[in-house]
């Protein structure tokens, strides 16, 4: 009975590393993913004033796109919708 008990918590001990491992790994993915979209939007928002035919197809994806009333009331306050 106390080698299932040893094994038993040994699970419990992995299951809770295994868990760490999992929460430490995804932070690192929404770092990195919240990175690139910081290096995507800054370079599309310089990108605009070069090119009215980007600046319409950004217009066009950011319409149908963001949904919230704050954000599309801040787009429209800097002229992008």
């Amino acid at each position: 009975m106390k080698d299932i008990e040893a094994l038993r918590e040994r699970e419990k001990a992995i299951r809770a590393q295994i868990a760490q491992v999992t929460a430490e790994k995804q932070k690192q993915q929404e770092k990195l993913n919240e990175r690139l979209r910081r290096i995507v939007g800054e370079a599309a928002l310089a990108y605009v004033g070069k090119d009215a035919g980007f600046a319409a197809l950004l217009k066009d994806a950011l319409a149908s796109e963001v949904t919230g009333e704050g954000e599309l009331k801040l787009l429209r306050e800097r002229h992008l919708l």
